[in-house]
């Protein structure tokens, strides 16, 4: 009789396992559930081109560092998902599930990452986002500042000021 550990039994088709990701990159790619980060792909791409329609300059260096920002950031909660549910039992009674769409990336489960890993990914994925994040933020305020800036010399430049109604200038003010 063939020696099959507890994983081989309850793994489904589809699902990773030690043998089939023998990549480490591969193995940390699938464990951020690729997949499911397109909503968040697209929602950024979104923002950014409703930013730039609104009249904002597009800075494709910054708009692309915080789309991977984000994306790294839903693959970090992805991560530290997998994590939990492996913790609160979640993953381990979820013996119906639809690999991928249901039981989480199964890395745990399936052996293919340790649950310290899995915490450990999670907690360096959180790192860059936040440290990419601490270097976003200054070039954001100047940006803001600038604009802010132009715009405020703008609007004194048109005599809008503070007397505007509407986005159009007011009645002079008179005095008697």
């Amino acid at each position: 009789m063939h020696s099959i550990d507890r994983a081989q039994l309850l793994t489904q088709p589809g699902e990773p396992t030690p043998a089939t990701l023998r990549a480490p990159i591969a193995r940390l790619l699938l464990a951020t559930r690729l997949p499911s980060l397109t909503i968040t792909l697209f929602g950024a791409l979104l923002g950014i081109a409703g930013a730039w329609s609104d009249g904002v300059p597009l800075n494709l260096v910054g708009a692309a560092a915080t789309l991977l920002l984000a994306l790294i950031t839903h693959a970090a909660v992805n991560v530290l998902n997998d994590w939990c549910d492996h913790h609160n039992g979640t993953d381990a009674i979820n013996t119906d599930r639809i690999y991928p769409f249901t039981g989480g990336s199964r890395m745990i489960q399936n052996g293919v990452f340790t649950a310290v890993a899995m915490r450990n990914f999670a907690i360096a994925l959180f790192g860059i986002a936040i440290g990419g994040g601490l270097l976003l933020t200054p070039v954001a305020w100047r940006r803001k500042r600038r604009a802010q800036g132009a715009a405020s010399t703008a609007a004194i430049r048109c005599g809008c000021g503070s007397r505007t109604s509407g986005g159009r200038p007011s009645a002079p003010i008179s005095t008697p």
